[in-house]
């Protein structure tokens, strides 16, 4: 059944990633969401696609919830109510509402074998405020019914869902850039949005405000080492190819002859050219009587890297000569040189150069804004023992600093659901000894930043059992022993001091007066203080010849005794009462007694069993049996 609870969860629970909030209405259902693999509940999408933070979201989720069910090797079960009772690490900014909410604010669905109450719908929007992998806990209420011998039952279950939200990319009309904000070391990819190209040409001025600057379109990648609000600029500087100047040489005769020519010899030639670009013309000014023409300053501003010339040496009475083009393919500014083989007969042509310039069109100056913010600081999972080698029976509790959100984890990927604070108490496994490595992630609520500790590995070993503190040590027949057996190692403890190497065994028989205690050890370094078992009459013999003056009666009885001495004389008196484990339970020191002497005592808050009341003289001990029933 847990099985079917999860995904029960899981189905409302990706419906509630984020604040309840009537503001996202209108949810269409997708009628054709159902699971044809099985009787089972579906989702539609299954999975929701990531956010982006500052980025409006909006997305219809479509819910299958049939009436019949098969869950947990049952078949023919009823699905009969659902309700979303909390969420919990949801990312702020971003609401949602179900085709519920009007009429059921508290999302309870009932569902019964009509398939209109089989589906619902949620719309999901608005803009997630920051970037961050957030971990939902939802938690449901289902009501399965017809389950065999139980009938019915209801149960809460909770289910943890990631969702991402990306970090946001900025931008304006000029450069583009990824992500415009992020935690501790940020890596932002920058890129210059305007080429205009040929015959214009576009160049770059980046100043990255992290000491980096670039005249690439697609720069390297930038990187922001240090929290803080940077602004990187961008100056985007637009060039014209401009042709300015040309200087020519005319050679061979092909312009002499004409009436105005009658002596080539004056060098006396009317030359001009005419320039094409593209689908624009440009016709330079005639420079007169030279064979040495020259033009400057034209700005003639190009509209194609294509360009055409052709010279003309100019006749107004008779026809113009034609002293042959040339044609060429730009690739920018520079100086070129040229020749072109006259069309009028009588040989040579025009040689010479000319000048291509670039002259700035515009300049688009931009300025962005790139946050970084401060990671949580690093740290290391510190242990309340001091150790990460825990015993079974002495819980250690991992914990790193306060003040932020927290994630848990076992064995890297394992997330350990409720473990959502600054401390985790280890668990005791079922198989010992177990080993886990154990990390947490630590995110600032604010930002969204998180890091993740280093792995810590813990190490479970079997403890010893939490009897033996009170009656792990006996004594009996005269030896100190005990039942826990199968232990590393035994210490015995005379007075709190260790008794080595007699003492480093699992019976002892004890030779002096004291406070007697047993230390064991488990195979895995766990180890407990037994009980003090009090030993007052080594070396002092048991009186003989006194039965007869002393009397304990009645006994047995409910816990109350009375002990009666008659013609006693032998000093001081100490008496204690000890139990079966050898544990004094009573003592008190008497002192000096002469003839008859009388004490009643009450024991009845004792448990029943068989006591030794030991009557300790200076010359010597008596002991008595005492019974409580």
């Amino acid at each position: 059944m847990k099985h079917f609870l999860l995904v029960a969860a899981f189905i409302v629970g990706t419906l509630n990633l984020y604040a309840q909030a009537n503001q996202c209405p209108g949810c269409a259902i997708n009628v054709a969401c159902n699971n044809p693999a099985a009787n089972f509940p579906a989702l539609c999408p299954a999975i929701l696609p990531d956010g982006d933070a500052g980025q409006p979201y909006s997305q219809d989720v479509t819910f299958f919830m049939p009436y019949i069910i098969d869950a947990s090797g049952f078949s023919g079960l009823n699905l009969e109510e659902l309700t979303v009772l909390s969420i919990s690490g949801i990312p702020s900014g971003l609401s949602w509402t179900t085709n519920h909410y009007a009429s059921s604010p508290t999302n309870f669905y009932d569902i019964t074998s009509d398939p209109n109450t089989q589906h619902g719908c949620a719309k999901i929007c608005g803009t997630p405020l920051l970037p961050g992998s957030y971990t939902a806990t939802v938690s449901v209420l289902v009501k399965i019914c017809n389950i065999p011998i139980v009938g019915c039952s209801t149960m809460t279950q909770s289910l943890v869902l990631p969702l991402t939200i990306n970090p946001p990319a900025g931008g304006n009309p000029y450069f583009s850039f990824n992500p415009s904000t992020g935690c501790g070391n940020v890596d932002v990819t920058f890129q210059g949005l305007l080429n205009l190209g040929l015959p214009q040409v576009t160049e770059y001025a980046w100043d990255f405000d992290n000491g980096n600057v670039s005249t690439d379109q697609n720069p390297a990648v930038q990187t922001y080492s240090t929290p803080g609000e940077f602004h990187p600029t961008l100056t985007t500087n637009v060039y014209d190819h401009v042709f300015n100047s040309m200087t020519a040489n005319v050679t061979g005769g092909w312009w002499c002859g004409d009436f105005e020519e009658l002596n080539c010899g004056a060098g006396n030639a009317d030359i001009k050219f005419d320039l094409s670009h593209g689908s624009a013309t440009y016709n330079g000014a005639e420079v007169t009587n030279t064979i040495n023409p020259s033009w400057s300053n034209l700005g003639v501003v190009l509209s194609s890297m294509t360009i055409a010339v052709q010279f003309t040496e100019v006749d107004v009475v008779s026809a113009s000569d034609n002293g042959g083009s040339f044609t060429m393919v730009l690739p920018g500014a520079g100086t070129y040189n040229f020749s072109t083989t006259a069309v009028t007969s009588g040989g040579g042509g025009v040689n010479g150069s000319f000048t291509i310039t670039k002259q700035l069109f515009n300049a688009y100056v931009a300025t962005d804004t790139i946050n970084v913010y401060n990671l949580p600081a690093l740290a290391n999972i510190t242990s309340s023992t001091g150790s990460f080698n825990m015993c079974s029976n002495s819980p250690i509790v991992l914990s790193v600093y306060e003040g932020y959100n927290y994630a848990w984890y076992e064995n890297d990927t394992t997330l350990i659901v409720g473990a959502d604070s600054s401390s985790y108490e280890v668990p005791v496994p079922s198989t010992l000894p177990y080993t886990a490595n154990y990390k947490v992630k630590i995110t600032d609520p604010a930002t969204g930043c998180a890091i993740f500790t280093p792995n810590t590995s813990v190490t479970v070993n079997e403890g010893v059992p939490d009897l033996f503190g009170s009656v792990g040590a006996l004594y009996f027949g005269g030896k100190l022993i005990t039942n826990y057996s199968g232990f590393a190692s035994y210490q015995w403890l005379l007075n709190g001091t260790p008794l080595v190497p007699s003492g480093q065994t699992q019976t002892y028989v004890p030779t002096a007066n004291g406070n007697y205690s047993l230390v064991i050890t488990s195979a895995g370094g766990c180890s407990d203080t037994s009980n003090v078992i009090s030993i007052f009459n080594m070396g002092v013999d048991e009186m003989s010849g006194l039965d007869q003056f002393i009397s304990v009666y009645p006994n047995p009885s409910n816990g109350e005794f009375t002990l009666n001495m008659t013609e006693v004389s032998q000093g001081s008196l100490t008496i204690s009462i000890i139990d079966i484990s050898g544990k004094a339970v009573y003592q008190e020191y008497v002192g000096q007694t002469t003839g008859t002497f009388s004490k009643t005592f009450n024991l009845q808050h004792l448990s029943s069993g068989i006591y030794t009341m030991n009557l300790q003289f200076d010359q010597g001990s008596v002991k008595r049996k005492l019974i409580i029933r």
